[in-house]
């Protein structure tokens, strides 16, 4: 009962509040894993066309995801003011669509070159390597 009284201000206050939080811990991580540099799994194998393809659809999938969330983000647009300036929405927009995914994904692609195989499928133990 308390929650469907206080439950919209309740959320509102408990996204606030970890919003900064989760600003200020991934900054940290992000601090940590470049300070840590690429690892051995940053070597990569592939050269010439082979690269610029691979290079390219991980760029596709990035875009496309980030992209996706732009439908959401407009539909929120609607309770701004008229007089809202474009370049603003849209700017805001943009950041908060970009922190929430491709700084993340470069974050988590860093992390993932400092595995020592860079294969982190083959890590989970010697069951996996035998059903994968």
């Amino acid at each position: 009962m308390l929650i469907a009284v206080f439950g919209h201000n309740l959320l509102h206050v408990f996204g606030r509040w970890v919003t900064w939080f989760s600003l200020v811990l991934l900054a940290v991580v992000t601090v940590f894993v470049l300070k840590a540099g690429a690892g051995p799994g940053a070597a990569g194998h592939l050269s010439g066309g082979g690269f610029w393809l691979a290079w390219l659809l991980e760029f596709t999938v990035v875009f496309s995801y980030t992209m996706s969330w732009a439908p959401y983000a407009s539909d929120y647009s609607r309770y701004l003011p008229a007089t809202s300036r474009f370049r603003a929405v849209f700017g805001w927009s943009f950041l908060g669509l970009f922190l929430g995914t491709t700084w993340m994904m470069a974050v988590g692609a860093l992390v993932l070159t400092l595995l020592p195989a860079a294969r982190p499928w083959t890590h989970s133990g010697s069951r996996c390597r035998a059903r994968c």
